[in-house]
């Protein structure tokens, strides 16, 4: 016997093949199918793609006047629901008086309206579905979720504490009452009472998972590992207990000690401490011989992340000859991998294999679409999946090509209230800012931009003082007497070009304009620098870290250090090329050690007006939250990171340091005669297909991947004037005496 509500769970969850299944092996008619079980199936199917938007008029829907209208409306209008389309069941419902709504007429327009962002209209239907059905879990869970999201905690605070007292295993009403307690003075009440809680009923294992749920909340992301870790048994107990006799008492405890692992795993992963993930992830491959896909694909991806994708490509291709993973799972993680080492068109070629693509997949196409260049065709896919992902939005608003609509904006803006997660609410926020910026909305834009960094800024620990010391460090050990004593290497091949600058300056751009150059090979921006120098105290363990070790290394191993840089993770195309191209931005702190490796090599500074660059920074949704970008949230520690970056800058012109340096404004300016000056102070002779910069075929993977795709423009140059009012914190902190605003040249 089919249930419609357990088809509706189904639909919730996306799982519209098992709904379609289900109906189907009833082997009945559509015309005598219940209306509520019918309507459920063609909603599955549209879905699931094989029918049209159309799909509701066939059957028993042929002949309306048929039906009772009252229920041909409302069943018509969660099927406008259903395919994302709220303002029509709006219009639909609104041809019934609003004395003659049923509870649930009440509850349908309602969540139309909260669809649209129109939370206040929203409010009042879902409290009269509460008064007409105060028994009805699901009118009051809306009603709970609709005051959350306007702020009126108290109010939601009691209906989610009502939501849990009709069903006691409401996941998601529990969910929500703690994120309201965590905020509170009552957070460490709470916590306290759910550990007595489970103290006195150790058997109830769901405590164990709400408590660290709990201690996430409250921002304890470290209590909240170290509880899971509390709760786990060794893992020779468990070994042992696979080994012998199989018993009910066995087989929970091993179900729930692998449900820990995997929660500690996963969480580990989200702070970014992959090590720690790594471990949890090998405890679970041990105690779980028959371990599924979700745990295989979660080791792999943490491998990744932690920068072992050899281990990775080995481990996945044991999987694979195991038969332990599906063919599309496969494609799909090798295509990540290839994708990681550059690799884009092999793993975009995998993709197109897969036989039932999913959302992530296909997002992942879209990725790889974007970074060939191929901007409309990555559009065209992630609108594909937008109906049934509102988040595809923020990514297509960061689109050159794409101006959402007022709907757009309306479901974004409700996603900002509704959502829990932080680092969600701060990529939809990032992506209302463009929006509305690309609206001329500046006032809208900011507020939005300020939302997105806070959010962010919330959940970092990054201590501004930390890089100006370094940079202090760096300043006070490369001196010019001692850079003229430390021994001087010849050249290497291919011989490397450095471009240096504030992220965001355009060393992107110029990185575009000499790799179209015939004789030069772009490599982005390589780690290879900085892991070299950080390495150097692991290779050579009798001298200190750097700078300081430098006094102790002799010339054979700086040479040593030189070759490495050239041949290490770079294509044999680059290998094989007189030149190649190293954009790395915050190789302006390395320059000492680059012209010590590289005396002969080109370096390239791109200098832009503070203003502009900084606003650039705080605008961009940076990836590396927890790595060198992590002063791109707050506008103080931007000022700082800027205050910085010219204090070095002067000091490399200080100690005589050949550079090349010129103004991202001059550039975009006078393209032509700038981009003659920058080749010819790499030795290379004038080619015009530079000027055609943007045609250039190469993936990339920064923040101006859209930008370098297009001709030179001028709209980024003195934006910050547009932004004055918000940006005041930061240009207020600049340091007058290092940091230098850009003057036209008259």
């Amino acid at each position: 016997m089919v249930v419609a509500s357990e088809l509706q769970k189904q639909l919730k969850a996306g799982e519209y093949s098992k709904v379609i299944a289900a109906v189907e092996a009833l082997n009945v008619p559509n015309e005598e199918l219940k209306a509520d079980v019918w309507l459920l199936y063609y909603i599955s199917k549209y879905k699931n793609k094989e029918l049209p938007k159309e799909a509701w008029k066939v059957g028993k829907y042929n002949n309306p006047e048929s039906l009772d209208r009252k229920k041909y409306i409302n069943e018509l209008a969660f099927w406008y629901l259903a395919i994302g389309k709220p303002e029509k069941t709006i219009k639909l419902i609104k041809t019934i008086p609003q004395k003659e709504f049923t509870a649930e007429l009440h509850a349908r327009i309602a969540t139309a309206y909260m669809m649209m962002g129109s939370l206040d209209e929203a409010k009042p239907l879902l409290e009269q579905a509460h008064i007409k059905e105060p028994a009805n879990h699901d009118y009051l869970a809306n009603y709970a979720s609709c005051c959350y999201r306007l702020g009126e905690l108290e109010t939601a605070l009691k209906l989610y504490e009502k939501c849990i007292e009709i069903n006691p295993n409401d996941i998601n009403a529990k969910t929500a009452r703690d994120k309201i307690i965590a905020g509170t003075q009552d957070a460490d009440k709470l916590a306290e009472d759910l550990k007595k809680e489970f103290e006195a009923n150790p058997d109830k294992v769901e405590l164990i998972f709400e408590i660290f749920r709990f201690l996430n909340y409250k921002g304890d992301a470290e209590d909240a590992g170290k509880w899971l870790i509390n709760q786990l048994k060794p893992v020779e107990e468990l070994i042992e207990m696979l080994d012998g006799e199989s018993s009910e008492e066995n087989n929970k405890t091993l179900a729930l000690q692998r449900q820990l692992r995997l929660n500690l795993a996963q969480h580990y992963n989200s702070i970014n401490q992959y090590k720690n993930s790594l471990a949890a992830y090998n405890q679970l491959l041990k105690i779980w011989p028959e371990t599924n896909e979700i745990v295989l694909t979660g080791y792999l991806e943490t491998l990744q992340k932690f920068g072992d994708n050899k281990n990775a490509d080995r481990l996945l291709e044991e999987y694979k000859s195991a038969n332990r993973l599906s063919e599309d799972i496969y494609r799909f993680a090798k295509a990540k991998l290839l994708n990681e080492r550059n690799q884009e068109s092999a793993a975009l070629e995998l993709l197109e294999q897969i036989n039932n693509p999913n959302d992530a997949i296909t997002q992942l196409k879209a990725e790889l679409l974007l970074l060939l260049g191929k901007i409309d065709e990555s559009n065209k896919l992630l609108l594909e999946i937008s109906e049934n992902n509102p988040l595809v939005f923020a990514r297509l608003i960061n689109s050159k090509n794409f101006i959402p609509d007022d709907l757009v904006f309306a479901k974004l803006q409700n996603m900002v209230k509704s959502l829990f997660d932080d680092e969600l609410r701060s990529n939809i926020c990032f992506a209302l800012a463009e929006g509305y910026s690309k609206r001329k909305d500046n006032e809208k834009s900011f507020e939005y931009l300020d939302m997105a960094n806070k959010f962010v800024a919330a959940n970092l620990d990054y201590k501004p003082e930390y890089f100006s010391k370094k940079i202090q460090l760096i300043i006070n050990f490369f001196t010019k007497q001692r850079l003229d004593k430390l021994p001087k290497l010849k050249p290497e091949q291919p011989r490397p070009i450095f471009i240096v600058g504030m992220p965001r300056s355009g060393t992107t751009l110029t990185e575009t304009i000499i790799a179209s150059h015939s004789q030069v090979e772009p490599c982005g921006e390589r780690s290879t620098m900085p892991m070299i120098m950080h390495a150097m105290n692991k290779n050579y363990k009798a001298i200190k870290p750097y700078p300081l070790g430098l006094q102790e290394i002799n010339a054979q191993q700086l040479q040593r250090m030189a070759q490495a840089y050239c041949q290490q993770d770079i294509s044999d195309v680059a290998r094989s090329a007189a030149m190649i191209t190293d954009k790395l931005p915050h190789n302006f702190a390395n320059i000492g050690f680059i012209h010590l490796l590289f005396p002969d090599s080109p370096i390239i500074h791109v200098r832009r007006d503070p203003r502009d660059n900084g606003l650039s920074n705080y605008q961009q949704n940076f990836g590396a939250r927890r790595g060198g970008m992590g002063f791109a949230f707050n506008l103080e520690h931007l000022a700082n990171e800027i205050n910085q970056y010219h204090k070095i800058m002067q000091h490399w012109r200080d100690i005589e340091i050949p550079m090349f340096e010129f103004w991202y404004e001059d550039l975009i300016a006078d393209q032509k005669n700038m981009s003659k000056k920058l080749l010819d102070y790499c030795g290379l002779p004038w080619e015009d297909n530079v000027l055609e910069f943007h045609k250039l075929e190469r993936s990339v993977k920064t923040a101006s991947v859209s930008q370098v795709r297009q001709k030179m423009y001028k709209s980024s140059s003195q934006k910050w004037r547009q932004f004055e009012k918000g940006l005041e914190p930061m240009i207020n902190a600049f340091d007058k005496d290092l940091v230098v605003y850009y003057e036209p040249n008259e």
